[in-house]
């Protein structure tokens, strides 16, 4: 039987997804400072990014005329 402890991280690792993927969706990528940590370092493609550089690859490479749409909100 999981602790509460387990049960409440586990809650708190599917909001962060969830948080994650409503982010990028709607394209507010400063939701992503409530996702990472300031030090966090993330891994697009073949890079890897802190927080800022992160939120500014994305900015540039999901911009409207690219891609449009919900992709993890259907």
């Amino acid at each position: 039987m999981l602790s509460l402890q387990e049960i409440s991280d586990q809650l708190q690792i599917q909001q962060n997804l969830w948080d994650y993927a409503n982010a990028v969706d709607m394209k507010d990528f400063d939701l992503l400072d409530q996702v990472f940590l300031p030090d966090a370092e993330i891994f697009y493609g073949d890079q890897w990014f802190n927080r800022e550089q992160a939120k500014q690859w994305l900015r540039e490479s999901l911009h409207a005329e690219q891609i449009g749409g919900y992709y993890h909100l259907r």
